[in-house]
């Protein structure tokens, strides 16, 4: 039997294999970085492993020999795979990916290489493809998602308020707002590759696209305290970068070097720092470099760090980590690096889920103190004053694993994405060949 399974919370996915009768446990696999190894499928003949090894938010098929050998890589796309599954001659993969634009579709390649061709006439939306051992049918997950940006009041009324400020039919999400609140930036897919455009907050008019990256994850854009510049996220080449682009050119550079992944990057109140999150020194920390330079960083946290964000008098440096074990808001002060932790509660669990403000942070409430799913997804506030939690605005859908929390300058207003759409279906082919 084989199976994925992680360690430890710190250690990457590997692929193991479990025996029937002894119940011997033996790793087949050993990634050094990224979220590992899953997607394990042997071939027909139980001569080979085909698995995806996931490095942020990049996918690559390989294939192992399980009699001898190291883990060969099939794939170079750098973009993301959703499941494959063998031929039952074993001369090919099926598998999900968005290698042609946004949407995932299913895709057919030689286990001795070459270029994929896409499946025709099953549309988009396909992940997670199953083929039948006599090799005629061929099952997949279709799954239809649209996710727009809102925005709702922050006085803690209720989600009927709650009005659409971007929408397409594509994915938009990961808001962020202008410093004088007059603009959103965010993520979208509506040019076909993840992009960061930019748009009027009051009701989305005025739609442009800010970058021409085109292909890889792009995401977490953050202001610059004078409204000049845009601090993003990216993957061009697998491992995450951090970019700073002019809001009037549209000029983009470089701020983070691509041996080691560097995400949600953050601006100092200052303007003259960018903070970001890098596993660049093994373990994920908060990272410092010079916005205007970049060079060589600085590490700042020692206990572990992955999103943060400096208070407005520059006097505290709010963060989240990552691991199940360390969930929640931690607090370090600037000047003598002490470290607090805010909530002792399973509550923050992905990026972009706060928003900091002088008052206290805005969080989006999935789970409860027992780490179990809320009956309702909502808003809440952690109150810095006295440390209570208090409930905002209850969320008429469950929002995104990105939903990019802003607030905005007055305080009048909350930003956030759900997936207003999103279906799913088991969709059966026969006469697969």
């Amino acid at each position: 039997m084989v199976f994925g399974a992680r360690p430890d919370w710190k250690t990457p996915r590997r692929i193991f294999t479990i025996a029937v009768d002894t119940l011997e446990v033996t790793p087949l696999t050993a990634p050094q970085s990224g979220d590992g190894d899953a997607s394990a499928a042997v071939s027909p003949d139980g001569k080979k492993l085909a698995f995806v090894r996931i490095e942020d938010a990049a996918s690559e098929i390989y294939l192992l020999d399980l009699e001898a050998g190291e883990p060969q890589r099939l794939t170079f796309d750098n973009r993301s795979i959703s499941g494959l599954a063998w031929t039952a001659d074993g001369k090919e993969i099926v598998f999900a990916s968005n290698r042609g634009g946004n949407s995932f579709m299913l895709w057919r390649m030689a286990t001795e290489g070459g270029e994929p061709s896409g499946l025709t006439g099953l549309g988009d939306g396909a992940y997670w493809p199953s083929i039948s051992r006599a090799g005629n049918r061929l099952a997949f997950h279709r799954i239809q998602k649209d996710s727009n940006i809102w925005r709702v009041s922050a006085r803690g009324l209720n989600a009927s308020t709650a009005t659409k400020i971007i929408a397409s039919t594509q994915s938009d999400e990961a808001s962020a707002l202008s410093p004088d609140g007059r603009q959103i930036a965010f993520s979208s897919t509506q040019s076909g590759t993840r992009e960061i455009w930019l748009a009027d907050a009051a009701d989305g008019g005025n739609l442009r696209q800010l970058t021409q990256i085109g292909g890889g994850y792009v995401s977490q854009p953050s202001w610059s305290p004078d409204g000049r510049s845009i601090a993003f996220d990216a993957r061009p080449e697998g491992k995450s970068i951090v970019l700073i682009l002019s809001v009037e050119s549209g000029a983009t550079r470089t701020l983070t070097g691509s041996e080691t992944n560097s995400i949600a990057p953050t601006w100092s109140a200052d303007g003259n720092s960018i903070y970001f999150g890098s596993d660049r020194g093994g373990d994920w920390q908060i990272w410092k470099t010079s916005a205007a330079a970049g060079g060589e960083a600085v590490q700042i946290t020692q206990h572990g760090g992955y999103e943060a964000r400096e208070s407005s008098d520059g006097k505290f440096l709010y963060y989240q980590k990552a691991g199940y074990f360390t969930l929640g808001l931690f607090r370090m002060s600037t000047g003598d690096g002490e470290e607090t932790k805010l909530f002792n509660l399973p509550q923050l669990l992905s990026i972009g889920d706060w928003a900091l403000t002088d008052q206290g942070v805005y969080f989006v409430h999935l789970y409860d103190e027992r780490g179990k799913a809320a009956s309702t997804p909502s808003i809440n506030f952690f109150d810095f004053a006295n440390g209570n939690i208090a409930h905002v605005v209850p969320l008429a859908k469950d929002p995104l694993v990105d939903p990019g929390l802003s607030i905005s300058p007055d305080g009048q207003w909350l930003y956030y994405s759900s997936a207003d759409i999103y279906n799913s279906d088991i969709m059966l082919i026969d006469n697969f060949r």
